[in-house]
């Protein structure tokens, strides 16, 4: 690995978010508490109780103005909006990083003279020079993510009110806007490596990533293809091999294995099947960062084919294997007026 501080971006993304989500989490916990507290009696749950029974503190809620529910209306969206952007922030790092890399040229077969401390470069650039791009590109995921789960809330109302056509109507809305913000994520992927190769502004990286990566549809959908497969081997592979790994153990350590024991398992499946599925979310997280850094170099890629007539030699920057996988798959012409 030329980069392998890139390694380090899933626990990175992971400890950043849950840091901001406990202290967002704070703050709302205190701003639900300013409501008014309003007690229950004995008396609301007892159809006929004595007239001197009247045991308070039983149930205890919080009742609010019509301008507070507005403010944690408005802190719900803001938390969604903060984790979004901390993701948002990891991912324009490592994209950063990948293009410093990309650009550095071969010598005698290998990338040489990396620039070190990429990562923190890129955080660095993203906060004082790019925040609003990749504000705007959080705000569109969290409000998309935040109607969604208002969406299945919805859902299961109506269904538990027996209410088909309603949680229809609702489950059908959430599936749009489940695929609407598929989308924009893919756009803002593309719109963080404008903005960090380019320095444009979001919506122009947008145009223009898209522009660009539609001149080359037919080498992206090849490179997509062979990304899915690779990342559904990885993560398959890693689960066989954790949940492998525990039966294993479990049928070779004495103190799973021998039936005197306090810690003996005896049903080994089930132990099994949730390290399969633990092992598989450690290796999605691993396969998304594989992902976006092979998007990522055939960007550099399609802006490197199309401009190094004049300020870069591409043979010098571009990996072997891409080069190969392009001049195999990439489309003959490129339509009239797309590049400037």
């Amino acid at each position: 690995l030329d980069v392998p501080s890139l390694l380090l971006i899933p626990v990175i993304t992971l400890c950043s978010q849950v840091l901001v989500l406990s202290i967002v989490g704070f703050g709302f916990l205190l701003l639900v508490s300013c409501g008014n507290v309003k007690e229950e009696s004995m008396a609301h749950f007892v159809s006929q109780a004595p007239e001197d029974l009247n045991v308070r503190g039983i149930l205890r809620t919080f009742e609010y103005r019509e301008s507070e529910y507005y403010y944690l209306a408005f802190y719900i969206f803001m938390m969604f909006w903060l984790f979004e952007i901390v993701g948002a922030l990891c991912q324009f790092m490592l994209i950063y990083t990948v293009e410093i890399w990309y650009f550095v040229p071969y010598k005698s077969g290998s990338k040489r003279d990396i620039p070190s401390g990429l990562l923190l470069r890129g955080a660095m650039l993203g906060l004082l020079c790019h925040m609003g791009s990749i504000a705007m590109g959080a705000c569109l995921v969290a409000t998309l993510r935040l109607f969604r789960m208002i969406g299945s809330v919805l859902a299961k109302q109506q269904e538990k009110q027996n209410n088909a056509v309603g949680s229809a109507t609702a489950k059908c809305c959430v599936c749009v806007l489940t695929c609407f913000e598929r989308f924009v994520k893919v756009i803002n992927k593309n719109a963080y490596m404008d903005v960090a190769m380019h320095s444009n502004t979001f919506c122009t990286a947008a145009s223009e990533s898209f522009k660009w990566m539609m001149g080359e549809i037919l080498s992206v959908s090849v490179l997509n293809g062979v990304t899915w497969v690779l990342q559904a081997a990885g993560i398959g592979t890693v689960s066989v091999a954790g949940a492998g790994g525990t039966y294993l153990l479990i049928k070779t350590v004495p103190m799973f294995s021998d039936p005197g024991q306090e810690t003996f398992v005896p049903n080994p499946e089930a132990i099994c099947i949730a390290a399969a599925v633990i092992s598989a979310l450690v290796a999605w997280s691993f396969m998304m960062v594989f992902d976006i850094v092979s998007d990522t170099i055939l960007f550099c890629f399609v802006i490197d084919q199309h401009t190094h007539s004049t300020l870069f030699n591409w043979d010098s920057y571009a990996p072997p294997g891409l080069r190969k996988l392009m001049d195999k798959h990439s489309a003959p012409t490129v339509p009239k007026g797309l590049f400037k």
